[in-house]
């Protein structure tokens, strides 16, 4: 199944609010490295036999400003997210588990957004800032 780049993917815990992103925006980013880290790990984990690339049809990213429900991580509230979706089929094969054979992974890696960081985005043009709207 590949990622919904229409409408995008549900997210647990972050709602419905969010733009999808093209990647290359990204790209240059030290959350693009640590995604990517932590995608090949979580990958490795679930018993893939060999390392798995990435490409962009295999990554969604979407961007949350502004939820309404707080995003909590590491014992701190964020309203803002960027979030990376890899999704992959891979042969699995792993005394671990018996599910060996190709299983499609998807994985989700989500950062939340401090304000400095958000406001160090829409001064570099990377988001834009959102207007009130009476």
């Amino acid at each position: 199944m590949p990622l919904n780049r229409i409408a995008g993917e549900h997210v647990e815990g972050l709602g419905d609010k969010f733009k999808i992103a093209p990647l290359r925006k990204w790209t240059d980013t030290h959350f693009w490295t640590e995604a990517c880290a932590d995608a090949q790990k979580k990958f490795a984990n679930a018993g893939a036999l060999a390392k798995v690339t990435f490409d962009e049809q295999h990554i969604l990213v979407q961007e949350y400003q502004d939820m309404q429900r707080p995003l909590m991580k590491g014992g701190k509230a964020y309203k803002n997210a960027l979030v990376f979706i890899f999704c992959r089929e891979v042969y699995v094969s792993s005394w671990k588990t018996a599910r060996r054979g190709v299983h499609e992974l998807i994985h989700p890696v989500v950062f939340g957004i401090n304000e400095q960081i958000k406001s160090e985005f829409i001064a570099t043009g990377r988001w834009q800032a959102r207007e009130l709207v009476n």
